[in-house]
């Protein structure tokens, strides 16, 4: 049964789907499962949802409007 739960990493500018693509090269047995891209009247995004090292993980693609910062998010 797949996790409910997901680790979210924040990223910005289009670089989240290239992001986990590296972070899954470098533990065996990690994958990219899907990106979904979404825009807006305030601009585009995407998320990306990926394994790692068997843990769950997701990329929130916010745009070039958000500043970066060294938090995460828990995506239920």
């Amino acid at each position: 049964m797949p996790s409910s739960i997901r680790t979210c990493l924040w990223f910005r500018d289009g670089r989240g789907a290239e992001a986990a693509a590296f972070y899954c090269a470098l533990l065996p047995g990690s994958r990219v499962e899907r990106t979904f891209a979404g825009g807006g009247e305030h601009g585009g995004f995407s998320v990306t949802d990926f394994v790692l090292g068997g843990a769950p993980y997701q990329i929130l693609d916010a745009g070039p409007h958000v500043t970066l910062t060294e938090a995460v998010s828990i995506s239920v």
